[in-house]
């Protein structure tokens, strides 16, 4: 989806960037991933694992669009914001395949293995740390 379908269609809208939110955002993201990196990974825990750092990510990023001063309510409008807003054509391409594996455990009961699971935490926390460098100190 292309950023500009995502406002003519309000799948985004514009809002005053509002730095509270943006700190307790950016904060749950902080935690978010914390608790997704302390949790032992094993059978029974890797999906939970992989969605809680998804959330830590999209929390970031809803951090990083609302500083920008937009609202985002679409998964697939963060990686046209990360690719057409940010100019982090790569970080898009990865938030999209991890968005698409996100995808597939929470609606699809596509299972994930341990290994993977630790993939998907890592690539996820590395991205995280993409997307803050763009935050505004």
């Amino acid at each position: 989806m292309r950023w500009e379908t995502c406002l003519e269609e309000h799948i985004v809208q514009r809002q005053v960037a509002d730095e509270d939110e943006i700190s307790v955002l950016l904060k749950q993201s902080d935690n978010t991933m914390h608790t997704a990196k302390t949790l032992q990974a094993n059978k029974r825990t890797a999906r939970s694992k992989a969605l809680l750092a998804y959330d830590a990510l999209r929390e970031a990023l809803e951090g990083l669009s609302a500083q920008e001063g937009y609202d985002v309510h679409n998964h697939e409008c963060y990686k046209a914001f990360l690719r057409e807003v940010v100019g982090a054509a790569e970080a898009a391409s990865t938030f999209n395949d991890l968005r698409k594996r996100r995808n597939q455990l929470e609606y699809d009961a596509s299972p994930i293995n341990v290994s993977d699971a630790e993939v998907f935490v890592e690539t996820a926390d590395q991205l995280r740390n993409d997307v803050l460098f763009f935050v505004d100190d």
